[in-house]
């Protein structure tokens, strides 16, 4: 039991740090999406993006919020993908 203790252990600690470094991760981008600015730059710059692909929508209320999320979950991965797991490999 001792043998397999120690090895849950340090897989533990593993997955503790990276779920950490992860939510700090999505803290961060959280906090500037999730700023006012944003949210009014987005929403004034929706209107002229999607005309140009011939689309008539106006991001308001819950539709700008479901935007959001889905540019956070992009940018999430993203962030993950090609800057935080590049630099675990690194340590």
């Amino acid at each position: 039991m001792g043998y397999s203790d120690k090895i849950t252990g340090k897989i533990q600690n593993v997955l503790n740090q990276s779920m950490v470094q992860m939510s700090i991760t999505g803290g961060v981008l959280f906090f500037i999406l999730a700023s006012t600015h944003m949210l009014d730059f987005v929403k004034k710059n929706s209107v002229n993006v999607l005309s140009t692909l011939g689309l008539n929508v106006r991001l308001e209320g819950n539709t700008l919020i479901f935007f959001h999320s889905i540019i956070f979950a992009v940018l999430f991965y993203l962030s993950i993908t090609f800057i935080l797991e590049p630099l675990l490999k690194q340590l």
